[in-house]
């Protein structure tokens, strides 16, 4: 049997005085052979760069291309000045809560652009959604009267409370439903009745588990109100026609039913979100081992679950869109805004209002994109309220 070569280190125990020579060459290839390998590196994520670069260009051109034909269908109906049995326009506002402030600036652009509720047949609105699209029914100062309750209600009334006396309901529903109701902010419902759009709100039924479309004009406020109903961190399950029902934002998005019933031929979608954080979401299981230890109740850790994977629910969403729009024909446009850091519990004042503001120049601009007048085109005068 060969002799088994001496290890380095037992070799220096027996003979301390004498090292293993070095070989210099040795030394001098494996930092040869790691630079070269640094530099195929720093190549390869150079091309790997320009290739991704390309797929976001491609994906941005298909983005842009899908919200033109929707943009353009509305601004056709609002120059000709009259409606015709062909062309149905829908507007659906997802879910976010204070990233509603997003969709709010978007609604706000869209007065500013001339696309009123007279060119839109049905608006439907989950969660804040709903609670954007309220407003915007209500006219074009009421717009601007719903972007101020994130600004100046929701920062100054406790909507958010991490207390441990709140917990678990950290979130307060009520107090942007009490500027709905009353005070400088308060919803003309006369106007919201009459506005030419039909307005649903998605909303689920206690009962059922399932997500159903609630026609909102039939019980304005308190329609609003349940689709904006957070279960478990808000708790509270306000009642319909149809039964108790709470946020729409934790089950499926019935969106099937939505086009069956309004049997829209445009769909201009409204995420609350902007498309680079749909593409980067992911969640740590880490995060949801926490979720399930401290809250160790039955059921409420899935709750939980729903409000950090909102984001792969839209992505689903966006996924079904594709499918949804080849079956039933529907052009269907995605309104994404300008990633300004917004999270569902921000309060920040300033951020909200920068939110606004980018989301409604950020909106206009695709709206007034063909416009030959540039003063036209690039209008900044949205008065949020400061």
């Amino acid at each position: 049997m060969p002799e088994r070569p001496t290890p380095p280190e037992a070799y220096r125990a027996i003979n301390p005085e004498k090292q293993p020579e070095k070989k210099d060459s040795g030394y001098e290839s494996a930092e040869r052979i790691e630079q070269l390998m640094k530099q195929e590196r720093r190549e390869h994520d150079e091309r790997l760069g320009e290739v991704i670069d390309a797929f976001v260009l491609r994906r941005n051109d298909d983005e842009a291309g899908k919200l033109d034909v929707v943009a353009k269908t509305l601004i056709a109906r609002r120059d000709d000045k009259k409606t015709t049995a062909k062309i149905r326009t829908l507007i659906l506002a997802l879910s976010g809560a204070a990233r509603g402030a997003y969709g709010t600036g978007q609604l706000a652009a869209l007065w500013e652009a001339g696309i009123t509720p007279r060119e839109i047949d049905d608006c439907v609105g989950i969660s804040a959604g709903s609670a954007s699209l309220l407003y915007y029914l209500g006219g074009h100062e009421h717009t601007y009267k719903g972007a101020s309750i994130y600004t100046h209600v929701l920062q100054k009334n406790g909507f958010v409370s991490f207390s441990v006396k709140r917990w678990p309901k950290i979130m307060n529903v009520f107090v942007a439903v009490k500027a709905f109701l009353k005070g400088p902010r308060a919803v003309d419902q006369s106007a919201v009745l009459a506005a030419p759009s039909r307005f649903w709100v998605v909303a689920q039924n206690t009962g059922t588990q399932k997500n159903e479309l609630v026609d909102a004009k039939t019980d304005l406020i308190n329609a609003v109100h349940a689709s904006m109903a957070v279960p478990y961190f808000y708790g509270e399950k306000i009642q319909l026609r149809g039964g108790a029902y709470i946020d729409g934002a934790f089950a499926q998005i019935p969106f099937e039913e939505i086009i069956k019933t309004c049997k829209p031929t445009h769909i201009l979608v409204m995420p609350n979100m902007p498309f680079e954080e749909l593409v980067n979401f992911k969640i740590s299981n880490g995060i949801l081992k926490a979720v399930e230890w401290l809250l160790p109740e039955q059921g409420t850790a899935g709750v939980f679950k729903k409000v950090l994977r909102g984001e792969a629910d839209i992505k689903s969403l966006r996924l079904a869109c594709d499918e949804m729009s080849a079956h039933y024909g529907v052009k269907i446009g995605w309104l994404w805004p300008p990633d300004c850091a917004l999270a569902a519990t921000t309060t920040d004042r300033a951020l909200l209002l920068k939110a606004m503001l980018a989301s409604a120049k950020d909106a206009y601009r695709k709206f007034n994109k063909n416009n030959p007048d540039p003063g036209k085109r690039e209008k900044r005068d949205f008065p949020f309220w400061n």
